[in-house]
C-alpha cells in the first residue's frame, strides 16, 4: 500500500486449480486497483512450430510433428521441451537417418515418457481424491475422449459421485469438459495414468469398458475388440475382431482388416493350442483364406502364398 504510485512491477504465477490459495491476496490487490491478471493458455500449433524450428531448424514434415506435439502436451512449454529432448536423445528426430522414413513424425506414442514429465504429472495426480483418481483411471483406458455414461459404468460409481469427481478433474486441468463428454487435457496425462495401472487393474477396467460399450454403443466393434482383448477375454475379443475385420473390409480398409485377422489367428492359438477343436479349426481356415484374399488384392503375392500354404497344411493335418 505504501508503494502505490512507485515504478514497481511484481509478477506472480499460480495454477488455476490453486486460485483459492491466493484468493484473499488477489481480492485485496484488486480493491487497491493494483492487480492485472492474464490467463495463460497452452501454446497453439503455430507457436509450437515456431519453437520447433528455433530448436531444430526447418525440417521436412515439421508441421505434422508440431501438431502432434501440441496434441500430446496441450501446448505446455515444459512438456514440449522435455519431449523434444527425448526425441533427440532417442535418435528419432526428423532428418536423423536412424529414424527411418520419417517415423518420428507419427510415432510419439512409442517414445518412452521422460522421467521429468512423468514426475510432474504424478505430482498432480497425488493431489486427487481417491474417487477422482479412480474415475481418471477409468477414463485413461477408454482413450483420449469419452462420454459420461461410458466412464461412469467403467468406473462403477454413482451419478453424483461421478459429477463431483469429474468437476474436480476439470478444475485441476486434467480433463476438459466438452459437449459430447470429456477429454484429457493432453495425451501425456493419459499415458502416465494408464502406465501407473497394475496389470490386474488395467485388465479389469478394460473388461468393464467392454461391457459398458456392449450396453451403450454395441456397433463400436473395433473398440469392443480392443477392450475385451486387453481385458483378457479371448472368446469375446475373437468375436469382435471378426466383426471389425468384416466392417473394415467392406470399407476397403484392407490393412486394418488384416490387422484384426492376424490378431484372430493369435487368439485362436491361445484358445486351441493343440488345434483339436473342429470349430476353432474351421475359424482358423476361414481367417487364413480371408487374409490371403486381402493380400492378393494388395499385390502381396508372397504373403498370400504363405497363407495358402498354411491353409493347406492345416487341411492336411486335420484330415479335413
Amino acid at each position: 500500500r505504501r508503494l502505490h504510485g512507485s515504478r514497481l512491477l511484481v509478477i506472480g504465477t499460480y495454477r488455476t486449480e490453486e486460485a483459492e490459495t491466493v484468493g484473499r491476496l488477489r481480492h485485496s490487490l484488486a480493491r487497491l486497483d493494483a492487480l492485472s491478471e492474464v490467463r495463460l493458455a497452452g501454446l497453439d500449433a503455430a507457436s509450437v512450430l515456431q519453437l520447433l524450428r528455433h530448436l531444430a531448424g526447418a525440417l521436412p514434415g515439421d508441421e505434422a510433428l508440431a501438431g502432434r506435439l501440441r496434441s500430446a502436451t496441450g501446448g505446455n512449454p515444459f512438456f514440449l521441451l522435455e519431449m523434444l529432448r527425448a526425441l533427440i536423445e532417442a535418435g528419432r528426430q526428423p532428418g536423423d537417418p536412424s529414424a527411418g522414413s520419417g517415423q518420428a513424425l507419427t510415432d510419439l506414442e512409442d517414445l518412452p515418457l521422460p522421467d521429468t514429465v512423468r514426475e510432474a504429472v504424478e505430482a498432480r495426480l497425488r493431489r486427487l481424491s481417491p474417487v477422482a483418481r479412480q474415475v481418471l483411471e477409468a477414463g485413461a483406458v477408454l482413450g483420449e475422449t469419452f462420454g459420461f455414461d461410458l466412464v461412469r459404468l467403467t468406473a462403477g460409481r454413482g451419478e453424483l459421485e461421478m459429477m463431483d469427481s469429474l468437476d474436480e478433474l476439470a478444475a485441476r486441468q486434467l480433463l476438459v469438459e466438452q459437449d459430447t463428454g470429456y477429454r484429457f487435457h493432453h495425451d501425456l496425462a493419459q499415458r502416465v495414468v494408464e502406465a501407473d495401472l497394475s496389470l490386474m487393474r488395467r485388465q479389469l477396467l478394460h473388461r468393464r469398458a467392454g461391457r459398458a460399450l456392449e450396453q451403450l454403443e454395441p456397433d463400436e466393434v473395433a473398440a469392443l475388440a480392443h477392450h475385451f482383448d486387453a481385458g483378457g477375454e479371448a472368446k469375446k475379443a475373437l468375436h469382435y475382431h471378426g466383426l471389425a475385420a468384416q466392417r473394415a473390409e467392406a470399407l476397403f480398409a484392407w490393412r486394418e482388416a488384416e490387422g484384426h485377422q492376424s490378431r484372430m489367428l493369435e487368439l485362436l492359438d491361445r484358445l486351441d493350442p493343440d488345434r483339436s477343436e473342429p470349430r476353432r479349426l474351421a475359424q482358423r481356415g476361414q481367417v487364413l483364406a480371408a487374409r490371403a484374399h486381402l493380400r492378393y488384392l494388395q499385390g502381396r503375392l508372397a504373403e498370400r502364398d504363405a497363407d495358402l500354404a498354411a491353409l493347406t497344411a492345416l487341411a492336411e493335418a486335420s484330415g479335413d
